[in-house]
């Protein structure tokens, strides 16, 4: 357990989450505040845990649909400890909360969504839905609930991309987390759709040409207080973006944000995802995300504080923000940006000319890198450890003949 302690702190919150881009760039935020970080929930082997900004990391039971100890030990520690703010970061750790929000209701430091913003932010269809209704583009989808659904979802022009209705099944016994698959033609549809989770109701939706844009909101009421936006540099299917620069607000999709938060009345950190063509500037929304998002470390690099923006507005009751920020900032993480280079969304360029285009950047010092800060080198430290302990166990496999795939270890860790 880390007790690092940071010294005059003027406030303490708790960070519940096991996406280690996302904890320790919120760690790092509030920690440069003189904010004391606790982390719960948080893998044993992630490297946040090695931050100098983090004050303690407490081992709590782990979330469990039918066993109700993980709530009791919650609900009592959060009484104890009375943090200023508590931070479910990912949908593992903010799902579960939802799902026993009257429970948590009294939570000191604890601010859940609305039951109604809830519903319809984490299932994919009931954005879609709300999305349509706003006049904010999407592309043909159908909804597949039964056998039957599967003939009008066969009829969409291929290839199609096809999504769970939510993310993190917080109900099942088995809690998975769920990822979007493509489908090339109606084989591989029906293939698709005949396997869990996929065959308990998905949308499947026509492929969209276009780059990934995010646009990152602070939101009270429905009001944006502050908005960043990022573009996807290097993306893949399986964990979203490795690579990604901040870019100026597109009017466009600064409009489509402001038109969803306003209709759901929504509060808090959020993330609206598009996809934008940057030659016709056509562009389609993706989802709503109800919570920190994976580049998190790029707004904060960039001068977008969210983390920080989020405390003073629950703790400090602060409604006014900067509005500013510098364009075409990059941010990186090296070991998912290496692991993903096979699978990576084309963007135009050849595998040569990318890697060029990589080393090139890195070698002219321009990116941030997720885990690495000057002020904070032990965790990039640590995930160097952890990529050359992977790397010679896949050497030593391939000596013996036996096959290992290789590990996606910095977005789970």
């Amino acid at each position: 357990m880390n007790t690092t302690t940071i010294n005059n702190s003027s406030g303490k919150v708790l960070v519940l989450g096991t996406d280690t881009r996302v904890v320790l760039a919120i760690a790092r935020s509030l920690g440069r505040h003189k904010i004391a970080v606790h982390l719960g929930w948080l893998d044993r082997n992630s490297i946040a845990r090695r931050s100098r900004y983090v004050t303690r990391v407490h081992e709590l039971p782990a979330y469990h649909p039918t066993d109700t100890r993980w709530k009791t030990e919650l609900l009592r520690f959060l009484d104890q400890e009375r943090f200023d703010l508590v931070i479910p970061c990912n949908d593992s750790t903010l799902v579960p909360l939802q799902l026993n929000r009257q429970d948590f209701a009294d939570a000191p430091g604890l601010h859940l969504h609305r039951q109604e913003v809830f519903d319809v932010v984490f299932d994919k269809l009931k954005s879609y839905e709300l999305a349509s209704r706003l006049g904010v583009a999407v592309p043909p989808a159908v909804l597949v609930k039964t056998r039957a659904d599967q003939e009008p979802a066969g009829r969409l022009q291929f290839p199609v991309v096809v999504k769970p209705t939510t993310t993190f099944d917080g109900r099942s016994a088995e809690c998975q987390s769920s990822v979007v698959v493509r489908a090339d033609d109606r084989r591989a549809l029906g293939e698709i759709l005949a396997v869990p989770p996929y065959s308990h109701g998905c949308l499947v939706q026509e492929v969209f040409d276009g780059t990934g844009m995010g646009v990152e909101v602070l939101v009270d009421e429905g009001r944006i207080l502050t908005a960043f936006q990022h573009q996807r540099l290097h993306e893949t299917m399986e964990y979203g973006s490795s690579y990604r620069k901040s870019v100026p607000l597109l009017p466009e999709l600064r409009e489509a944000a402001d038109k969803l938060m306003r209709a759901l009345g929504y509060t808090g950190i959020g993330m609206v995802e598009f996809l934008y063509n940057l030659k016709d500037r056509r562009w389609i929304f993706v989802e709503i995300n109800g919570r920190f998002w994976g580049s998190l470390p790029l707004a904060v690099n960039a001068g977008a504080d969210f983390p920080y923006f989020l405390y003073q507005f629950w703790v400090e009751n602060r409604r006014e923000f900067p509005q500013g920020y510098p364009s075409e900032v990059y941010c990186r993480n090296l070991l998912l940006d290496w692991q993903g280079r096979k699978r990576r969304k084309p963007n135009g360029d050849s595998r040569l000319r990318g890697l060029c285009k990589d080393v090139a950047a890195l070698v002219s010092l321009r990116d941030y890198l997720d885990s690495f800060s000057l002020d904070d080198p032990a965790p990039m430290v640590g995930e160097l450890g952890q990529f050359a302990r992977a790397a010679i166990g896949k050497l030593r496999a391939k000596v013996a003949g036996q096959p290992r795939h290789e590990p996606i270890m910095a977005a789970a860790k």
